[in-house]
């Protein structure tokens, strides 16, 4: 009877875990623009710590799936400033990145 309630009890924690870390894979989306508001096409991305990423569109769109609430997605592209997001419960987000040679232009 004991070891029977432990198979239970531990199929139960297993069942609950599993949907658990079904339940925070989501898919977040957004637009990446310059410092004017037009948007970045080719802008790489990806999730820090894995390999999970891609480049924008034409429109600066991207769009990645990533796993729980705290994680990092970083930009680049040649003459930006790179850009890190912290991705909390926000589906999409609109930034824009800085133009390097407007930063070193204003030093």
């Amino acid at each position: 009877m004991k070891k029977a309630m432990q198979k239970l009890l531990f199929a139960s924690v297993m069942s609950c875990l599993t949907l658990l870390s079904y339940s925070q894979q989501r898919t977040v989306t957004g637009t990446v623009s310059d410092n004017k508001g037009t948007p970045i096409a080719n802008v790489s991305y990806i999730v820090k710590g894995t390999t999970a990423g891609g480049v924008t569109d034409e429109n600066g769109n991207f769009s990645v799936s990533i796993d729980g609430n705290d994680t990092v997605l970083e930009f680049t592209s040649v003459g930006y400033t790179k850009k890190k997001l912290l991705l909390v419960a926000i589906p999409y987000f609109r930034f824009r990145l800085k133009n390097r040679m407007l930063l070193e232009w204003k030093k």
